[in-house]
């Protein structure tokens, strides 16, 4: 690291107007000259004496950000502004040992600062989410209708109790995360329900209400009030859960999974409208999981629990279900920079179903 030491005198002709702008002006040039890391400014007088001496002290990657800091579009104009007033006294670059950090201090974790929204959070999926995003360095907060089942033991982890499927209780908890935590980066979208299995023309009104107010009513409502933070910030992350089956369909449960093709369809067409915005919405499709949800589908098949998980399993070239930190990889994966240039897209983790 490269410091570069500049000592002013500025002269009585440098009014406190002139000096505001000035300061304004260098607060902005951090995160937008190249390799500049750091600036300060040694002494503030203002309301004293308007002759006085000042250190501006910065921190560059290397010399020659240092040679290229002077004629940056954003700082001649300052030059301009004080050149009249200022005379330089003396100047002087040398170099600076890096810290030395620890291996915990390297690995901040994969979502390291950001803020997290998970509903469903107390369900063996979006508890697995919840935990995982955490442990990667994020600030979470957990929405479901029920409390998790214990504790979290993660740092950084807030519950609250909803109904995803109010809109006056989705828009009242959202606005409580704005203001007590700050603006979402992630959106996961994991909150969902299976319903009764029971072919379409023997499921009931209610029923058909019920599964597509929670799978996807919720999951609008979701993104309906946490996107306008993610465009003013012009960046934001959303995960919604869709399933194999919003992919391929099924016998069992054609409720369930005609609403998991719509957040996957969903999914695509909010990728299509907030990329401008800096907000990439992907959705991600779990096959058979080791979770109450799946053991419920299988207590519910006409074919029997045995029967039923050897239809799903036993074709896939992993033959086995999934567990739910499994599927909180690929959320992992999905909320973090490193997917950043992914919208629009689908991830299947399913042990091969839908490849044979």
């Amino acid at each position: 690291m490269i410091r570069h030491v500049v000592l002013f005198r500025f002269e009585d002709s440098f009014t406190p107007a002139i000096e505001h702008d000035w300061r304004a002006g260098l607060d902005g040039l951090v995160g937008h000259v190249p390799g500049l890391r750091s600036l300060s400014v040694g002494r503030d007088l203002s309301g004293q004496a308007r002759s006085w001496d000042c250190t501006i002290v910065a921190d560059f990657d290397t010399a020659a950000d240092v040679a290229g800091y002077a004629g940056h579009p954003l700082h001649t104009p300052l030059i301009a502004l004080s050149s009249p007033h200022t005379r330089q006294i003396a100047s002087v670059d040398f170099d600076v040992p890096e810290p030395a950090t620890t291996h915990a201090e390297q690995r901040k974790g994969r979502v390291h600062g950001k803020i997290a929204i998970v509903t469903g959070g107390s369900g063996d999926l979006g508890s697995a989410c919840v935990r995982l995003l955490a442990r990667e360095g994020a600030v979470v907060v957990s929405l479901d209708v029920t409390p998790p089942a214990e504790p979290w033991h993660e740092p950084g982890i807030t519950s609250l109790e909803l109904d995803i499927t109010d809109p006056e209780q989705v828009e009242r908890a959202v606005a409580r995360v704005l203001e007590t935590v700050g603006v979402p980066d992630i959106l996961v979208n994991a909150a969902g329900i299976i319903g009764r299995a029971a072919p379409s023309h023997e499921s009931t009104l209610a029923e058909f209400d019920r599964i597509f107010n929670v799978n996807v009513k919720g999951t609008w409502l979701m993104t309906k009030y946490v996107v306008p933070a993610m465009i003013a910030a012009s960046r934001g992350s959303i995960v919604n859960f869709s399933s194999i089956h919003g992919i391929t369909g099924g016998r069992s449960v054609p409720l369930y999974h005609a609403t998991k093709g719509a957040v996957r369809l969903l999914t695509k067409s909010d990728a299509a409208t907030y990329g401008e915005h800096g907000i990439r919405v992907n959705s991600i499709h779990p096959g058979s999981m080791n979770t109450r949800m799946s053991r419920t589908a299988a207590d519910m098949s006409a074919v029997g629990p045995e029967a039923y998980y050897r239809q799903l399993v036993e074709g896939n070239p992993l033959r086995r279900q999934g567990e739910p930190d499994e599927i909180a990889y690929g959320v992992l994966y999905l909320a973090s920079d490193e997917s950043r240039f992914s919208t629009g897209s689908e991830l299947v983790i399913d042990g091969g179903y839908t490849a044979v």
